[in-house]
């Protein structure tokens, strides 16, 4: 312990493998030995780590504490491998640059240049600097986000397995190293570049490992927002997202993280940087910010790299980049890629920390702050002092100290000028070194000369810079190793150290610096210098890679390949014959003789490759094996595409892509070979084979989605029918023959679940029609209701024109029945009665019209509740108070009445009080249970036989015993409406977002859900009428949507201040002031308006309600205040009567009358009173002496209910306190029959509402009831 702590790692395990030699036991000491490997992994000692991992005595699955955390043995041995660092002379290694820096510890040196050849492809790509300089507004050159180094190059690739991957922060592509033109394997977007926010402290790179590819790209931004069309207030700060994608193809594996509407954490998450991969593990830098007032908080992240399940993460730091006058930020916090080294991973965090992380638990080692940028104080509302661009993002590098045994942690902040050399065991500050080109630079504002921005890397304790010129320092001292070299013209992108020396890119060619040239003493050969020309006119230097003996440089516009096949080809087949036995140099090989047009040799070479790969066995010889299966499975791919280009060569294409069989393993793979089968096929005109092979996808990857969209099985079922259709029946006769066998076997089984293979995988069967009825019918018999709903259901959408679909759809309305989903039933009956009148269906033994059976049900008790036959509630006089209920102390009850049918024996309340949901009994006040409640809770209905109640962003459905049934969370913010319909629920809510709603409809029966949507406005109504979902929203347009999948059919503007329904496909609704006011009705499939009448005058608050065939209407004119009544079938005015000077505080309609509660506008004094509606003459007015105010009132069949609190002081010296009271109104008559007073009360806050006999009056915890 004393020897690792000082960092002699050499004597620790020196005396590791003392302790082993000599054991007390004998077993190998577990401890000892893993912590022997990792001691030997860290050395580069590879042949002792092999010769430990197969000594005898070991368990590897022991496990053992190592810093805290148990691992096991095997573990430890895996993290001494991932130490291994390959020689320099390792020549495979040359034809890999995976990550940000060639490994995870960011210092691998790159193989040897020759010389550069002509680009075989190029690739372009956007530039973002030149797109923000010319695009204008706030994005432009005289206000920029940062100043615009002429070194600035955004895009960095990844290179391995012979594919190049790009990431361009918003687009993701790959290519073969060896292709030629710009053809992509695949191309991956997100956000579309002119909504990103330019930032050239972002570097875009990827990580690429066993056929993966990991990268951060751009997945929302903040929605920009400004004041007076140029002030910025909300600046457009993008979030990014990490995405793992498959190398050959692009399909997306797996992503996290950049979500701007969410409220979810790791959904907000931003992650940053080159992830680093190492075994089974993720590193990645990562932010997070709730809001654009928040600090921005700092964390390491680990994650399981082929899942992206989140491991643990660290908290590092928080802090704020330059804000603006609204306390928002106002650009991107970027921290630097992190490095792994020794189990150690090191972050820069660019807000003034650097630290490191324990790679195994994620415990923080150390944090140490550095001196950084002040950010200078706001002058100007629209000038935000900018810290300058100094260091470019380089990576974190650990450079070992010979002085020492321990090592240096080199960092360069963006946040700052200086270069850093920190102690990697405590994270002490050694020394610091500017980059400036002098101390006067260092306070020049707002742009000081940079001198150097780039760290290349280090090399025998020596570290090199680059930028207007090269050069070298010690890093144990800080003190120049070689005097500084000019460039040759103008820097132009990110150098690399490599095995033979410095490579630096410049405008006017490649410059490279042999190690001679940086050696102390005396003056380097002229030879050490070289200025390599760019070979080709318009050659854009930029971020330099060189792989396999080639070179790759990525500018800001465009990436150059230039892959010299011939040359590399001499050099790997002499080292073939060093090696013969070394399966990546045959792979080499074949990407060399792929790119010289030697197919055949090509597909021997990877075969070859493939068989040295199986027998080398392990990791690495499975990593190459997968390698070569890939490229044999695409290589004849495109082949097979090149000969479907040609004419007449589909059958050969056909043939190619068989071979590729034995090479696919992803469902990817198989999906697109499979279908490349069938269209090959097809052109071949061999339609009977084309229809084997898509119901080989059909039958062996059905479940798999294609291209994130859709089932396979359902576009290969597509491709068969219009096979079918095109050829004829007799083209499916092989299939067919199958699925009759099949449907006769399940017949005689008479196992429900038998046919569902057919209906499954046989879909372009006329057996699996039959099959589907036959399912739902034998669940119908067994008295499987439920089940027998999904199946019948699925079989009447699917075949509409089958003969059995009306007998379906009979036995599907008695299935609704026997749940008591009476709603849905009446559904399909009106379905049966509308669409098949005269066809025939048995039931319950007997045969009968479907019109006459489906009628005859309708008129059913259950069916006349669930049309709305019961009308408004019924109240018998004289009230008295019958019960009260008291629930939690200090917790307000909220009394929710469902609405609905009720199906259950017990009548009861819902009450919902803090965190809890009580069911009350109606007739006696007796609590029945308690069980958890969703969050404010403030709706409730009875549908499907549940008990549903609403609350803030989640519904909970109880069973009639208090269980919980189901419990679905919905995205959203706050509820704003609920409604129920025919066992579903319809719901708008406050979106997430300022100026959204979320739409969104459930199954009550099991709480899925059917569909959702974002729209914009805030939707202030909606209605369900029929089979459509109608919204009004704020942005003034009227909207429709099918209610069972959402899909928008029609949108029409309407501007009003008040809409109400008016029938099942009218809406009536009250528009303008003064002298352009009226009433118009309009028909909601199309918007077109029935008719209008023009009604001057101003509306008050409750100015519109709507009767069965009228409608009424408050207007203020002048002095006085005028009732009018308007017939809905034409818009007839029926009555205009005047009121007098009173302001009317409740409008209610019947059928016989208009009733107005009102307060006079001379004084306090309040009065109701009721006109006819047939004639409009008065028939009677009520005062309310006792009145003072008037609060929301209800209505009852044959009574008013009027909410008219009063202010009482018992004393002098009293409080004055407010007391609840309600009269009871005779609507024929206008006499007063009842009155009821709640309890006094400090502040007027209570509930009231009128059910069935019963007023209901909830006052903080309490809840009384009154009734006859």
């Amino acid at each position: 312990d004393a020897l690792r702590e000082a960092g002699l790692v050499e004597d620790e395990a020196r005396a590791l493998a003392e302790a082993l030699d000599a054991p007390k036991s004998g077993a190998v000491a577990p401890v000892a030995c893993a912590r022997l490997a990792l001691a030997l992994g860290s050395l580069n000692n590879a042949e002792a780590l092999q010769a430990l991992e197969s000594r005898d005595g070991i368990d590897l699955r022991a496990r053992v504490r190592l810093r805290g955390k148990s691992v096991a043995v095997s573990e430890a041995f895996r993290i001494g491998r991932a130490r291994l660092r390959p020689s320099v002379e390792h020549a495979p290694s040359w034809a890999s640059w995976p990550t940000f820096g060639g490994s995870p510890s960011r210092d691998r040196l790159a193989g040897p240049l020759d010389a550069v050849s002509p680009p075989n492809s190029r690739y372009a790509f956007e530039d973002f600097a030149t797109r923000e300089a010319d695009s204008g507004g706030w994005r432009t050159v005289r206000n920029p986000w940062n100043s615009l180094l002429p070194d600035y190059r955004p895009v960095l690739p990844a290179v391995a397995d012979g594919v190049v991957v790009v990431n361009e922060g918003n687009v993701a592509w790959a290519a073969d190293l060896v292709g030629s033109g710009d053809r992509r394997l695949w191309s991956l977007s997100s956000q579309p570049a002119e909504t990103i926010m330019f930032d050239e402290r972002v570097l875009s790179t990827a990580t690429v490992r066993g056929g993966l590819a990991w990268m951060s790209m751009v997945g929302s931004s903040e929605e920009e927002k400004r004041k007076l069309n140029w002030l910025i207030v909300v600046y457009p700060i993008p979030l990014r997202k990490l995405v793992c994608v498959d190398v050959q193809t692009g399909r997306i594996v797996w992503q996290i993280g950049g979500q701007r509407d969410t409220r979810d954490p790791d959904g907000r998450t931003s992650y940053h940087g080159a992830p680093v991969v190492d075994g089974e593990r993720l590193y990645c830098a990562a932010t997070y910010w709730q809001f654009p007032t928040d600090p921005v908080q700092h964390y390491v992240v680990c994650l399981e790299a082929a899942t992206g399940k989140e491991l643990w993460r660290t908290f590092i730091c928080q802090g704020f980049q330059e804000i603006n006058l609204f306390n928002n930020n106002t650009r991107e916090s970027i921290p630097l890629s992190l490095t792994l080294a020794d189990d150690r991973i090191y972050t820069c965090t660019n807000l003034g920390i650097v630290a490191c992380v324990d790679a195994l638990e994620g415990s923080l080692r150390w944090a140490r702050r550095y001196p950084r940028f002040k950010v200078a104080p706001i002058q100007e509302p629209s000038e935000i002092p900018r810290q300058p661009m100094t260091w470019f993002n380089n990576p974190i590098l650990v450079v070992p100290d010979a002085k020492t045994g321990g090592a240096r942690v080199l960092v360069t902040p963006m946040d700052g000028p200086f270069l850093f050399s920190f102690s990697a065991d405590d994270g002490s500050l050694q020394w610091k070194f500017s980059g400036y080109a002098d101390e006067d630079d260092a306070r020049r504002r707002p742009r000081p000369r940079q001198k150097l921005w780039h760290l290349l890397g280090a090399r025998n304790g020596v570290v090199y810079l680059s930028g207007q010129v090269v050069t070298a320092l010690h890093a144990s001292s800080m003190k120049y190793a070689a005097t500084e070299e000019p460039l040759p013209g103008l820097a132009a992108g990110r150098g690399v150290l490599a095995v033979d020396g410095v490579y630096i890119p410049a405008t006017g060619g490649l410059l490279r610096l042999q190690w001679a040239a940086f050696e102390k003493g005396a003056r380097a050969p002229d030879s050490a210098r070289e200025i390599v020309p760019w070979p080709a006119r318009g050659w854009q230097p930029g971020n330099l890679i060189l792989v396999d003996r080639s070179v790759l440089c990525a500018s800001n516009r465009e990436l150059h390949v230039a892959y010299d096949a011939a040359r590399v080809r001499g050099f790997i087949e002499g080292e073939i014959r060093k090696n013969p036995k070394n399966p990546f140099l045959r792979y080499r090989l074949a990407l060399c003789l792929q790119q010289a047009g030697e197919a055949a040799a090509a597909e021997a070479a990877l075969r070859e490759a493939l068989e040295l790969a199986g027998k080398m066995g392990g990791e690495e010889g499975d990593r190459i094996a997968e390698t070569c299966r890939r490229a044999l499975y695409h290589m004849h791919t495109a082949a097979a595409e090149a000969l479907l280009r040609k004419p007449g060569a589909a059958a050969r294409a056909a043939e190619d892509l068989e071979r590729a069989r034995g090479f696919a393993q992803t469902d990817s793979e198989w999906l697109d070979l499979l279908f490349g089968i069938a269209r090959a096929r097809r052109m071949a005109d061999e339609h009977e084979k084309a229809i084997l092979v898509l119901q080989e996808v059909i039958e062996q990857h059905g479940g798999a989605i294609l291209n994130g969209e859709e089932p396979a099985r359902d576009r290969a079922a597509r491709d068969i029918q219009a096979v079918v259709e095109r050829h004829g029946r007799a083209t499916y006769a092989a299939v067919e023959r199958r699925a009759e066998a099949l449907l006769a076997a399940a017949r005689a089984s008479g196992d429900p679940s038998a046919f569902d293979t057919i209906i499954r995988d046989f879909p372009n069967s006329a057996s699996a029609e039959t099959a589907a009825f036959d399912s739902g019918h034998a669940l119908f018999a067994a008295g499987d209701w439920a089940g027998a709903c999904d199946r019948l259901a699925k079989f009447a959408d699917r075949y509409p024109a089958s003969p059995s679909t009306p007998q379906a759809v009979a036995e599907l309305a008695v299935s609704f029945e026997k749940r008591l989903m009476w709603g849905m039933s009446a559904v399909q009956l009106r379905r049966l009665r509308r669409s098949w009148p005269d066809r025939a269906v048995t039931m319950d033994g007997r045969e009968a019209k479907a019109g006459a059976w489906a009628e005859a049900r309708l008129a059913g008790e259950g069916y006349r509740s669930a049309g709305g036959a019961a009308g408004p509630p019924v109240l018998e006089l004289p009230l008295v108070r019958r019960w009260a209920w008291n629930g939690p102390a200090n917790q307000d009850a909220t009394v929710l009445v469902p609405v609905g049918i009720r199906s259950w024996k017990t009548d009861l309340l819902p009450v919902s009080s803090g965190p809890s949901v009580f069911a009350v009994e109606t007739g006696s006040g007796r609590q029945l249970w308690k069980a958890a409640g969703p969050p404010a809770a403030y709706w409730a209905a009875w549908s499907a036989g549940l008990l549903v109640i609403a609350g803030d962003a989640e519904l909970t459905a109880y069973r009639e015993d208090g269980a919980i049934a189901w419990r679905t969370p919905v995205r959203a913010a706050r509820f704003r409406r609920a409604r129920e319909s025919d066992g579903f629920i319809f719901l708008a809510a406050h979106g997430l977002r300022v100026g959204m709603s979320h739409l969104a409809a459930l199954d009550a029966s099991n709480g899925a859900l059917l569909w959702s949507a974002d729209v914009r406005g805030v939707v202030s109504e909606f209605w369900l009428m029929e089979d459509r979902f109608v919204w009004l929203g704020s942005d003034r347009l009227v909207q429709v949507a099918d209610r069972t999948t959402g899909v928008v059919t029609a949108r029409w503007e309407l501007s009003a201040q008040r809409v109400v329904q008016a029938g099942p496909d009218r809406l009536v609704a009250w528009s303008g002031t003064g002298e352009r006011s009226g009433l118009a009705m309009y028909e909601v499939g199309t918007g077109r308006k029935l008719w209008s009448q023009p009604m001057p005058g101003i509306a008050t608050d409750l100015e519109l309600v709507v009767g069965a065939k009228t409608a009424a209407v408050c207007l203020a004119e002048g002095e006085t205040t005028r009732l009018k009544i308007v017939e809905l079938e034409g818009g007839k005015l029926l009555h205009d009567v005047d009121i007098g000077a009173q302001q009317p505080r409740a409008l209610f309609l019947d059928g016989e009358a208009a009733t107005v509660v009102m307060k006079s506008r001379e004084g306090s004094t309040f009065s109701t009173g009721a006109w006819s509606a047939e004639t409009g003459k008065p028939l009677w007015a009520t005062p309310l002496p006792d009145a003072r105010t008037i609060y929301p009132c209800a209505a009852a069949k044959d009574h008013l209910v009027i909410a008219c609190p009063e202010r009482r002081q018992e004393g002098p010296r009293a409080a004055t306190e407010w007391v609840p009271v309600f009269v009871i109104l005779d609507r024929k008559s206008g006499a007063a029959s009842g009155r009821i007073e709640g309890r006094p009360m400090s502040a007027l806050a209570y509930s009231m509402d009128v059910i069935p006999g019963r007023v209901l009056l909830g006052q903080g915890e309490s809840l009384e009831v009154y009734g006859k």
